[in-house]
């Protein structure tokens, strides 16, 4: 949550794709050796070691698809995920405001 120069609660939807903060705004970056389309793309497919399958998610054609993919049970997720997620999705959104 943000806060406007009034004070008020501002709230950032994460599915806004117009709004650059979004996790699935269309601003790619490179990360790890690959392009990412958004963030979203990135942290979906972060949960998976996997590496076809985390492939499948970056080539997802709408951020709202990579996270459908990252969220289906028919794929183990990485053991380590609990722990790592947050550092992930700040990598993500780190290296997309130094790209942008």
């Amino acid at each position: 949550m943000f806060f406007t120069s009034s004070g008020k609660p501002y709230y950032l939807s994460r599915s806004d794709v117009n709004h650059p903060l979004s996790s699935y705004s269309r601003l790619g970056f490179e990360l790890d050796g690959s392009e990412w389309p958004s963030v979203e793309h990135y942290f979906q497919a972060m949960k998976f070691e996997n590496l076809e399958h985390r492939e499948k998610v970056r080539l997802a054609a709408h951020p709202a698809k990579a996270r459908r993919l990252g969220r289906s049970r028919l794929r183990r997720i990485r053991r380590d995920w609990a722990k790592v997620r947050r550092v992930i999705m700040t990598r993500a959104v780190y290296t997309k405001c130094r790209t942008h």
